[in-house]
């Protein structure tokens, strides 16, 4: 009895220790603690600009608040950000951690300068009064320096307003490309410049034919395309004709053109005048001593579907091969088209033109 009371009491001293051991060490252990956010930063400017761009250097940042010194903040990490107007600006960065730890802030001075304008490249273009084929260029670009023309044929020049010939008629992309000073972006433009025949009043003209019918009921249709117009119908010896008058002065005029077989069989004509006469509505054309040029299918004209040029057609031997006619004096003449058929057909007088040569 006596040895077992002894036993419990070395049991119960040895978890009395125990107890002491672990509490005192489990008191003695310090408190874990959270890193507090780091705050730094550069920044570099855009060159020619008033646009920066920030880098955050932290550790340990969860969020990030800048205010750029102008009103204005951000909380991406990195922000890029275009002032307004030059000067000095304070920008501070504050960066926060985990919940419980210190905000962290820093501040630096930034200065940024007035940005030098960059070029901006535009020009306009009319042709010569005197010369369609010369074009006068006249740039109207601001803040250059230096100026490249490409004039799409080939051709360039550095002038700033330069004039340029070209040597035919078409469509021509042209280019340029102004510098401005050192440290700005060039700039560049292009338009499509359209040379064209000049506006003489005496060129033919669309909108200038007057469609008039031989007699009542028509019968032949007239489409006006351009410089290009058409005749077709049904047939029945109908006929239509169309005119336009032209005052010329005295001198040496091209009339050029060609004469387009879209579908016949037989039976069909058509002719072209140079008049003296206005020609009248419901009455039939005819003036045999002015006729130019005769299409007449019966008298040996092309049969053919096909393009021709004129004295390819013409069957009164009327139309010179130079295409040039001569005016002694000034006077005012009627271009006359006429045509009919005895059966469906289509013709075309394409492309024609009546032009001062002298």
């Amino acid at each position: 009895m006596k040895k077992m009371k002894h036993d419990c009491l070395r049991v119960l001293a040895s978890i009395t220790m125990l107890f002491l051991v672990f509490g005192c060490e489990e008191s003695q252990l310090p408190e874990k603690t959270l890193p507090n956010s780091t705050a730094y930063f550069s920044f570099e400017p855009i060159e020619n600009s008033l646009t920066v761009n920030f880098n955050s250097i932290t550790n340990f940042a969860e969020t990030f608040e800048w205010d750029f010194g102008d009103g204005q903040s951000s909380t991406e990490a990195n922000p890029v950000y275009t002032y307004a107007n030059a000067g000095s600006y304070t920008v501070t960065l504050t960066t926060t951690g985990k919940e419980g730890t210190t905000p962290a802030i820093k501040t630096l001075e930034l200065t940024l300068e007035k940005p030098i304008p960059h070029p901006i490249a535009d020009f306009s273009f009319v042709a010569n009064e005197d010369n369609s084929l010369e074009i006068l260029f006249t740039s109207t670009t601001t803040n250059a320096e230096t100026f490249a023309w490409d004039f799409g044929d080939g051709n360039t020049s550095a002038d700033e307003n330069p004039n340029h010939i070209y040597n035919g008629i078409g469509d021509y992309t042209v280019t340029l490309t102004v510098g401005g000073i050192e440290g700005t972006i060039p700039a560049i433009v292009t338009k499509i410049v359209s040379i064209v025949p000049a506006d003489d009043p005496n060129l033919i003209k669309a909108a200038n034919w007057t469609i008039q019918a031989d007699r009542p009921g028509g019968g032949v249709n007239v489409d006006i395309d351009g410089n290009t117009v058409s005749f077709s119908g049904d047939g029945g010896f109908v006929g239509s004709h169309i005119f336009q008058e032209v005052i010329v002065e005295a001198g040496t005029y091209k009339f050029s053109g060609s004469f387009v077989i879209n579908s016949l069989i037989d039976q069909v004509w058509g002719e072209l005048f140079f008049s003296t006469v206005m020609p009248q509505e419901l009455v039939e054309f005819y003036r045999g001593d002015e006729i130019k040029v005769k299409y007449n299918t019966w008298e040996g004209s092309p049969k053919e579907v096909g393009t021709y040029d004129f004295q390819d057609v013409d069957t009164t031997g009327n139309f010179p091969e130079d295409k040039l006619f001569t005016f002694d004096t000034a006077q005012t003449i009627y271009i006359v088209l006429k045509s009919g058929s005895g059966q469906p057909y289509n013709i075309s007088w394409a492309d024609i033109s009546f032009e001062k040569m002298d």
